[in-house]
């Protein structure tokens, strides 16, 4: 556990790896469901997997599942189908065991095959319901507790919650460049906001070396961008926590 002290607004933020881990993989969530939501020529199917009694969660099998959505269908053939997109979160049962929820992004007119019967999702069931926004996923990201708390409490330690994926080769530039906005820390976003107020246009903004964000002005120059965060093991005394 370490503390994050920012020198501009003067707090302190108690936090650790896991914890920003966490929080980069739900905004990844988030750009990938503005990215869908500027994508046309596309359907949703929204998946539910669950483990049957006699099964239970072991590494790699979501893995497995979406290997096979992207390569459309079982032992690398072809099916007819593939998909272009995905998002998923995991879940625990009241049974304490594992499930998903996932929303696949599919080209117009291609229709999935019924995954259980086929057997996609061998160590359970699958429901599959046409989605009607990719923004439906965010919801999965804001549970913080209340009477279905057990659904964010004891996972195992080597599971993965969140996982997004496109088809670069399939979108536009537009559809890719909001998805990228996930790998761009939240600091950069708040710190480029106030530049575009003060600046009046949007500037060009690209990563250097050793973690360094450079804008580029309209007449040419670079400016550095200034991180306000750092790392320490204490908070400092004149900080409150937050």
């Amino acid at each position: 556990m370490a503390y994050l002290n920012n020198d501009v607004d003067g707090y302190s933020v108690y936090t650790s790896n896991d914890a920003r881990t966490e929080a980069k993989k739900r905004n990844a969530i988030f750009h990938w469901c503005r990215a869908m939501g500027l994508a046309s020529g596309i359907w949703f199917a929204m998946v539910r997997l669950s483990y049957a009694p006699e099964f239970t969660y072991e590494p790699g099998q979501i893995k497995e599942f979406f290997r096979l959505m992207r390569n459309g269908g079982l032992s690398g053939e072809r099916r007819g189908f593939r998909i272009v997109g995905y998002a998923w979160v995991a879940e625990m049962q009241m049974r304490s065991e594992v499930h998903y929820h996932a929303y696949m992004a599919l080209p117009n007119g291609m229709k999935l095959p019924f995954l259980d019967n086929e057997g996609y999702w061998p160590w359970g069931s699958t429901r599959v319901e046409k989605g009607l926004s990719p923004y439906y996923m965010i919801s999965y990201t804001k549970k913080l507790g209340g009477p279905k708390s057990y659904q964010l409490q004891g996972f195992p330690e080597d599971i993965q919650k969140y996982r997004v994926w496109l088809d670069r080769k399939y979108f536009p530039e537009a559809v890719i460049a909001e998805f990228d906005k996930h790998k761009t820390p939240y600091w950069v976003v708040v710190a480029l906001a106030k530049l575009r107020e003060e600046l009046g246009y949007e500037p060009q903004v690209s990563r250097g070396n050793h973690g360094m964000w450079l804008v580029t002005l309209a007449d040419g120059r670079l400016r550095m961008l200034h991180n306000p965060w750092r790392y320490s093991m204490t908070s400092l005394p004149d900080y409150p926590e937050r």
